[in-house]
């Protein structure tokens, strides 16, 4: 038995994967997984089905970084 952990290999499919050749795997689908691994994500689908959830605020920024000064 495989136990998969953490939330990135689960969200790309690692348990998927090896539930399709038949090894025994403990651990959420990529489709399950990415509700806990995707904030931004498990957001979008409460507001799309009208799920009470805490507020959020959605920013981005870029950091500009100059080595030379």
């Amino acid at each position: 038995m495989v136990v998969v952990g953490p939330e990135a290999p689960l969200v790309a499919g690692l348990a998927n994967d090896l539930v399709k050749v038949g090894i025994p795997t403990f651990g959420p689908s990529s489709e399950a997984a990415a509700l806990e691994g995707s904030k931004d994500f498990m957001k979008k689908l409460c507001d799309k089905y009208n799920i009470p959830t805490a507020k959020v605020l959605h920013v981005s920024f870029m950091l500009i970084v100059n080595p030379i000064g």
